[in-house]
């Protein structure tokens, strides 16, 4: 009677085991860089035990929002999770670099950058992304 009821007592203390359907609900959101989203995707696959990997592609791909790496991957499916992640380690590092490119100084205002970054104060000149001794260089020896 005691093991009775004290199966029933900690019972709802065991930890939820999470399943493949709780892939579903990993979304990539509109302003969500690929590399986060790949980030939250595979945290979310390590925590599922005995995961096939079909699942977890086809999760992935109902998942991602549309854009040319999506694209790529309907137009030539890659053959394992090893070569998607290649794959998509290139298309981050795409995505980094023309995020990058945006924070160029116009060329109409000396010292001017075309947008501010998330972060920045306007009246600043110098992207945060910049370390700071190349700050000096910047402007006095290039």
């Amino acid at each position: 009677m005691l093991c009775v009821r004290l199966t029933a007592r900690f019972a709802d203390s065991k930890p939820a085991s999470t399943s493949s359907a709780s892939l579903q609900d990993v979304v990539q959101g509109d302003n969500e860089s690929l590399r986060h989203y790949m980030t939250r995707f595979t945290r979310a696959t390590l925590s599922i035990p005995n995961l096939h990997p079909v699942v977890t592609r086809h999760s992935l791909l109902v998942g991602l929002k549309s854009d040319p790496f999506l694209e790529s991957l309907y137009a030539d499916p890659p053959p394992n999770m090893d070569s998607l992640r290649t794959r998509a380690t290139r298309y981050m590092n795409i995505e980094e670099n023309t995020e990058v490119r945006k924070w160029r100084p116009q060329s109409t205002g000396e010292g001017q950058w075309s947008q501010n970054m998330p972060g920045q104060d306007a009246s600043t000149d110098i992207p945060p992304w910049m370390p700071r001794e190349r700050q000096y260089y910047r402007n006095h020896v290039l």
